[in-house]
């Protein structure tokens, strides 16, 4: 595929109880569920970029797939989760010292 790339899998994770951020202290008891997963793939590039997948795309065969997609995956597409991830790992980094390397790459 891409020379250097890195790509690995995120399989979709359903809680039955506990929430981060709820005073359980992080603790969940929850189960994966490998019938539906996210993958990415990150490669240097001379600019940092993050490419649309075909949900993140307002172009549709026909009203009737831009309804049936827009009930299945919703009005918005990843990319807005992957800016505020890549935004809370740079806060992060900071908070804690860490310093990132000034290269940039494209997530796939």
């Amino acid at each position: 595929m891409y020379t250097s790339a890195i790509e690995t899998y995120a399989y979709a994770r359903a809680g039955l109880l506990g929430n981060p951020s709820d005073g359980y202290f992080g603790k969940t008891i929850s189960f994966i569920v490998r019938n539906f997963r996210a993958r990415v793939v990150l490669y240097p590039s001379a600019r940092l970029e993050i490419r649309p997948s075909k949900a993140d795309m307002p172009v549709f065969e026909n009203l009737s797939d831009l309804y049936e997609i827009t009930r299945w995956r919703g009005y918005y597409g990843g990319i807005r989760i992957i800016q505020a991830l890549l935004v809370r790992l740079i806060e992060y980094c900071n908070e804690q010292g860490v310093e990132l390397h000034d290269r940039n790459f494209t997530l796939d």
